[in-house]
């Protein structure tokens, strides 16, 4: 765009050069002056942009968030402001609710670690069965049978 403009004011001025015949330098001066101040009235903002935060006006109105360009000191709304924030209905801790929730828990658990081994092409970790004390017990009494190991040298 700057381009053009360059060579559109270049155009013009030695049109006006020549149209202006024995008054040329008094026209080259005007040409100057013009492409002057269209330079300095416009503004690309190719700079670097600051971004103001959303903040709440004297008036309580909340202002959202602004994109601003220290040169020529315009700002615009940033367009990326979100809503109000959802209303917290239920806070603190609720010890009946503790029960299922760990229960939900070791269930995502269990899911989770289930599809990981199948995607990995392993077999599904089986769940271990509880045994009792007594059973427990009897299984650490018995005798461990030595005569059917092979003797490594």
């Amino acid at each position: 765009m700057r381009q053009v403009t360059g060579w559109g004011l270049a155009i013009l001025s030695v049109g006006a050069m020549a149209a202006f015949g024995g008054l040329w330098p008094l026209a080259g001066l005007g040409i100057v002056a013009v492409s002057g101040a269209c330079v300095a009235l416009r503004c690309s903002h190719a700079g670097p942009l600051g971004l103001w935060p959303a903040t709440v006006s004297d008036t309580g109105e909340i202002v959202s968030a602004r994109w601003f360009c220290d040169r020529c000191g315009r700002s615009w709304p940033a367009g990326f402001d979100h809503g109000k924030p959802p209303v917290q209905k239920f806070t603190g801790y609720d010890p009946s609710k503790a029960i299922r929730s760990a229960h939900r828990a070791t269930e995502l658990e269990l899911r989770q670690r289930a599809l990981a081994c199948k995607r990995a092409g392993i077999d599904a970790p089986r769940e271990r069965t509880r045994i009792t004390a007594a059973e427990a017990h009897a299984a650490m009494n018995r005798p461990v049978p030595i005569g059917d190991r092979r003797r490594v040298c």
